[in-house]
């Protein structure tokens, strides 16, 4: 199963701010396909080797020679491709000028909707408008043939994108039915997915109640391994069948792909103003991206949010078993046992009990195993970062054996790499964090004072 990042386009009605952040719209990207489309058919293959062979060299040049555009729908389209690589009044003006080339440029409605409209109305107008353009521009024999391949192709790509920021605003005025048919008939037309439908379309069928369509669409892609599939799987259960043992354990796979998850559908964290532009895989971001659209189909469901209580503070109470050991002797190491409810500082001070360190310098921990990699950093608690002591065990997503970095000492930089074993789901009485096993002494932290006395 892929575990590749994903993007999802984000639909707004117009900028909130002047100094919104700007991202590269990847859209632009298609001019490159286009212009690759074009040259090939200006020119005749004897094979399909051949045509690959041409479009590498092209490539390996770094110059992709653009062919005229012909057609006044492909001047309008490039006028586009130059609108997504601008911003502001430039952008809405291009998208204008290329509406009197072409009346059937969908893509310049969709540009329209998106930073022009003042309205739900406006836009759900302009997404209409493009939706009809786009099936000017593909001809209904396209239309059915292409039908199982469309986003494949690249002239569907318009029309998709219109159809889909016509879903969206007819689920937000209200018409659910309509949205929903939309998005279902568009997964018809491209069962592969390149927009990520399916996950707008879980939410739109969780929060109405149509269960029975909902089983079947998380069938169809039941190899998907996104966090969202994995919390409506489950969800989806527990309103079939409530607390039960499918249930259950369908939500602790979820908690393992992405744990973040439950705090923002508890309250427990504010779902930001913004969503994040760019979706990880198991990370923040993606729970944020997922408890952002299905918050209200949980709300919706009578027990659901204290059921998910309930399973994530299984693992908080957890004692979790790590294994660290001296990266410069890997012969030395402790086993130590620690709380889900306790912090990477506990984890900390344990360390430094064990190895009888003075606890007299930063430190920082890694979770991508990567020293000094500040994605992954969490730091002591007087350092500038996110703070050791604010993160508890149990919402690090753990899972067995993977391994992190500890460091100690930014001067002498003494590593220390960390395994996570296991999980007692039941733990013994007793203080934690504790020292569980020990092998071999630990070496003098000064050696070079030692060595003088």
């Amino acid at each position: 199963m892929s575990k590749k990042s994903k993007k999802k386009n984000r639909k707004r009605i117009k900028p909130e701010s002047d100094s919104i952040p700007s991202f590269p719209d990847r859209r632009a990207m298609e001019k490159t396909l286009a212009d690759i489309g074009r040259l090939l058919r200006e020119r005749e293959f004897e094979s399909i080797d051949e045509a690959n062979t041409s479009i590498e060299e092209v490539l390996a040049s770094g110059e992709i020679p653009p062919p005229p555009a012909q057609t006044p729908l492909e001047q309008a389209q490039e006028l586009i491709y130059q609108a997504w690589d601008s911003s502001g009044k430039r952008q809405i003006g291009l998208a204008r000028r290329a509406l009197k080339i072409s009346e059937d440029c969908a893509d310049a409605y969709v540009l329209l909707a998106e930073e022009a409209a003042s309205t739900l109305a406006e836009a759900k107008y302009l997404y209409q408008q493009g939706v009809q353009a786009g099936e000017r521009a593909l001809g209904e024999k396209a239309l059915e043939e292409g039908a199982g391949h469309f986003w494949g192709i690249l002239e569907t790509r318009p029309y998709m994108r219109a159809r889909a920021g016509l879903a969206q605003c007819l689920w937000m005025l209200g018409e659910r039915d309509q949205a929903i048919e939309h998005f279902t008939d568009m997964l018809r037309l491209n069962p592969n997915d390149n927009q990520g439908i399916r996950y707008i379309l879980a939410t739109y069928l969780l929060e109405e109640g149509k269960d029975e369509a909902l089983e079947k669409l998380l069938a169809q892609y039941k190899d998907d391994c996104a966090a969202a599939w994995y919390y409506t799987w489950a969800i989806w259960t527990f309103r079939r069948e409530g607390a039960s043992k499918k249930a259950n354990s369908r939500l602790r796979e979820a908690l393992k792909q992405n744990p973040f998850v439950p705090a923002y559908l508890l309250s427990k964290k504010r779902l930001p103003k913004r969503l994040p532009q760019y979706i990880g895989f198991g990370d923040e971001s993606e729970a944020v991206d997922y408890a952002s659209g299905a918050l209200e189909a949980w709300r919706k469901t009578p027990g659901a949010l204290g059921w998910l209580e309930d399973i994530t503070e299984e693992k908080s109470k957890a004692a979790y078993l790590f294994r660290v050991e001296l990266d410069w002797d890997q012969d030395v190491w402790r086993k130590i046992e620690i709380l889900g409810t306790q912090t990477l500082h506990d984890l900390h001070d344990a360390i430094q009990e064990a190895f009888d360190w003075d606890d007299d310098h930063l430190y920082a921990f890694f979770l991508s195993n990567k020293a000094w990699d500040r994605t992954s950093e969490y730091v002591h608690p007087k350092a500038d970062g996110r703070k050791a002591n604010k993160v508890q065990i149990a919402s690090l997503g753990l899972r067995p054996r993977k391994k992190f970095l500890y460091i100690f000492d930014f001067g002498d930089e003494l590593r220390h790499r960390i395994q996570f074993l296991g999980l007692r789901s039941d733990p013994l009485p007793g203080n934690y964090p504790r020292i569980v096993e020990s092998h071999g002494e630990a070496p003098p932290q000064y050696p070079e004072i030692e060595d003088e006395f």
